[in-house]
């Protein structure tokens, strides 16, 4: 959103690792284990480990922006490995390169626009309950 929204787009570190999956996918893995009673434990699901700042560049060859990397005091970097969940016959169908897509189209045909519960940090911040007082 800050790419399309104002051609900038702040990383803070970059060189942190995500494991990444598109929401389609995510929802498609629960039906398919509802439809597979067999597979049963622990599974990972992320397809794509990913830094940020590599997204982040992702992100910029389809909407053009300045990258701006500020320090960040949380330097840890989190991967899964997905076999397990692939031995099932689950397949992933899409990539970060198509969530970026599909979101840069919605944003340019309107249907995506920048609004305050998007935000997760400003949202929470808001919407934090405080536990009630006896």
């Amino acid at each position: 959103m800050q790419a399309l929204t104002r051609q900038l787009i702040t990383v803070f570190g970059g060189a942190q690792t995500r494991p990444n999956i598109h929401i389609d996918d995510i929802t498609d893995l629960y039906l398919f284990l509802l439809d597979h009673p067999q597979h049963r434990g622990i599974y990972n699901a992320g397809f794509e480990n990913l830094s940020i700042l590599e997204i982040a560049q992702r992100v910029t060859a389809l909407a053009p922006a300045e990258i701006r990397v500020s320090e960040s005091s949380d330097p840890r970097s989190y991967r899964v490995n997905s076999d397990k969940l692939l031995a099932t016959g689950f397949c992933p169908k899409k990539s970060v390169a198509d969530a970026i897509r599909e979101l840069v189209a919605l944003y340019r045909d309107g249907a995506l626009t920048d609004q305050p519960i998007h935000h997760n940090l400003a949202w929470m911040q808001r919407t934090v309950c405080t536990p009630a007082t006896a």
